[in-house]
């Protein structure tokens, strides 16, 4: 079993880990990306059995100009309810460092609902208000895999980063895809709120980050919406983190606490096939303020990703 024991939690000026450029030496700071190196593809293919409703989905995507043959993070970016792509890469700003640290970046769109608001079907709790139940596991299984195929890929670390709505499809692809997706990063949003639903295949790790004054999905759990009827009850952010702490068979009850500039982080450390969970609780609100920081936290989590496992039987 291969196991990790560093400090996943780094506090560094900028998006990564790395030591601050010295402004005053170019040569040093890392050059920047813009969206014109951002492709969008419209449509993508639609998995077979699987309704449209009529629709077309894009799928933006950043992909190095020199892949060779050295596999690379496939790092897939799921946006929350009503959001555009460029939405949330305005958000989560992951573009610049998916350009330092050689990754592919894919940002799938979801379907729209009555409201033209594109969403995810994730769960019985967000966000299909018309209850179409279209198979979003399958949709994005299928993303993932064309980029498998296409591309030098790290097949055992594919992380995929969702917030809110997007969050919650993230802990699903976790329960449903383990045997495609590595890690998650999940903002502002958590799990299914039965446990048993959530059988992985394999562990995954998490990285959970929430504002404790979140309103739209409660810290300590509760109903998406304002019709109860609507959608299913949600688990609290410590109940989704504590259940992935067990389903990882991570050694330790209890999460180590790390010390970071805003709110309170924890981690375990050493879990089942070198995975990990940490937790990062913010005083915000449910729009979590992405800073540089805390940016870079994620940055960090994607880079640490270091699951060898065989083949899938």
């Amino acid at each position: 079993m291969a196991t990790i024991a560093v400090a996943v939690f780094s506090v560094a000026p900028g998006h990564g880990s790395a030591a601050a450029a010295d402004p005053a030496d170019s040569s040093s700071a890392p050059a920047e990306v813009g969206y014109d190196a951002f492709q969008v593809v419209d449509p993508e293919p639609v998995p077979p059995g699987e309704p449209y409703f009529g629709q077309d989905r894009i799928t933006g995507k950043y992909v190095p100009e020199d892949l060779a043959d050295e596999p690379r993070r496939l790092v897939v970016l799921l946006h929350g309810y009503g959001q555009s792509i460029t939405g949330i890469l305005q958000q989560i700003p992951v573009l610049q460092a998916a350009f330092e640290n050689g990754w592919i970046l894919v940002v799938p769109s979801g379907l729209s609902d009555s409201l033209s608001q594109p969403y995810w079907s994730a769960t019985p709790t967000c966000c299909d208000i018309n209850a179409r139940r279209n198979d979003d596991v399958a949709y994005l299984r299928s993303v993932i895999q064309r980029h498998l195929v296409r591309y030098p890929v790290d097949r055992n670390n594919v992380t995929v980063v969702g917030l809110s709505n997007g969050a919650f499809m993230a802990y699903e692809l976790a329960c449903e895809a383990s045997d495609l997706v590595g890690a998650i990063v999940a903002i502002a949003g958590v799990e299914r709120n039965d446990a048993s639903d959530c059988s992985p295949k394999r562990p995954v790790s998490v990285y959970q980050i929430h504002g404790l004054y979140d309103r739209a999905v409660l810290f300590n759990g509760g109903i998406v919406g304002v019709k109860p009827e609507l959608f299913a009850p949600y688990p609290s952010a410590t109940a989704t983190v504590d259940r992935w702490a067990g389903r990882n068979s991570c050694p330790t009850d209890r999460p180590t606490r790390v010390a970071v500039p805003r709110g309170e982080a924890g981690q375990w450390l050493n879990c089942e096939d070198g995975t990990f969970v940490q937790y990062r609780w913010l005083p915000d609100p449910h729009a979590v303020a992405v800073t540089d920081e805390l940016l870079g936290s994620i940055v960090d989590f994607i880079s640490a990703q270091d699951r060898d496992l065989p083949p899938m039987r």
